[in-house]
């Protein structure tokens, strides 16, 4: 049976209580200084993960015990020998492909580092997600009878591999694209080529979330917007909006629903697969729903297609149709959720 690593890290404290319940008597400053010393470890082996095709895999799960905000601040270099670390355990259950979650398929150019120096086939699982938000979005758009000639998007954290795809892709079919990120001469690369490329109207917001969701229909968050601008206005937002929110932890909580009960919040990257899936960790998703790097990890095992897919900073538009057909083809489709609940 063919198999796979994840590399997994905690999003925040409270996946460091559910690992360890005893760290909950210690300060927050002596965990964070304990991760840092802490090797990677094992927490799932998870069999029986089968294909709406029969075909059947198996995976590890690894832990990379750097918290969100930790990967954000420390030296690269020594995330990139933690998360190397933890693809090594993988790479010694014999695995034939690699997947980064979260944070951690942004290290390492990507993941291409990682790959290269564990000598396995990486995937960040970034096109996948990408189809995913896509798919939800123009659904989501579809429910709110919104005419994309008329539609305003805005991408918050556009110059990553996800913003890039729903960037290039939305571009062609809405009125306008507003763009923010956190390194302002990337971003002002990617404007001027969306501006050559496609129909649309290109605003460059900067790193001024709050300008970017100004009169936006859609709002699509790829990252944690503080990494971009220190606080979202809610206010801000267009009545009626449609937001996308991929990070944890997320930008836009229940409560802001409550205060905003028009805004129609979706769970970015959400996925059902085709089986039962228990991941014996807190990952923040409603019951039997992974993510969709995690998602593009399995569809590729299941395939046989042990190579890197996604990687580095440039999405390949070409392995977005590859990868929604393989995900169609093995059964996985997007949740269409908000906070757990499905969208009616």
């Amino acid at each position: 049976m063919d198999r796979f690593g994840f590399v997994v890290h905690p999003n925040s404290l409270s996946n460091i209580y559910g690992f360890f319940p005893f760290s909950r008597l210690f300060p927050n400053s002596w965990i964070n200084k304990t991760l840092m010393r802490l090797p990677p470890f094992t927490i799932s082996h998870i069999k029986g993960i089968r294909s709406a095709t029969g075909t059947e895999v198996e995976g590890y799960f690894i832990v990379c015990p750097l918290l969100s905000k930790q990967i954000l601040e420390l030296d690269e270099a020594l995330v990139v020998k933690k998360v190397l670390a933890a693809a090594m355990i993988a790479k010694r259950f014999e695995v034939g492909m690699l997947g980064l979650g979260g944070l951690a398929g942004t290290v390492g150019e990507g993941g291409r580092i990682i790959g290269v120096q564990a000598g396995l086939p990486v995937t960040n699982g970034t096109t996948y997600a990408g189809c995913a938000v896509i798919e939800t979005i123009l659904r989501a758009a579809e429910i709110k009878h919104l005419r994309s000639e008329n539609v305003k998007v805005a991408i918050i954290g556009a110059t990553n591999s996800i913003g890039k795809i729903c960037a290039s892709v939305l571009s062609k079919e809405v009125a306008c694209i507003s763009l923010a990120a956190k390194n302002q001469q990337r971003l002002a690369d990617f404007a001027e080529k969306l501006k050559k490329e496609s129909p649309a109207a290109v605003e460059n917001a900067a790193t001024d979330v709050n300008a970017a969701i100004k009169d936006a229909d859609i709002v699509i968050f790829t990252t944690t917007a503080i990494e971009v601008s220190p606080a979202i206005d809610i206010w801000n937002l267009k009545n009626g909006a449609i937001i996308c929110d991929i990070p944890v932890p997320r930008n836009i909580v229940q409560a802001t629903v409550r205060e905003r009960p028009d805004l129609l919040v979706i769970d970015g990257a959400a996925i059902e697969p085709p089986c039962e899936i228990k991941l014996k960790m807190d990952a923040g998703l409603a019951g039997n729903q992974i993510y969709a790097c995690m998602a593009e990890t399995m569809i590729l095992t299941m395939e046989g297609r042990f190579e890197n897919f996604s990687f580095g900073w440039e999405p390949s538009l070409e392995k977005l149709e590859d990868i929604s057909a393989l995900a169609q083809k093995h059964g996985f489709k997007p949740a269409f959720t908000s906070f757990g609940r499905k969208i009616q």
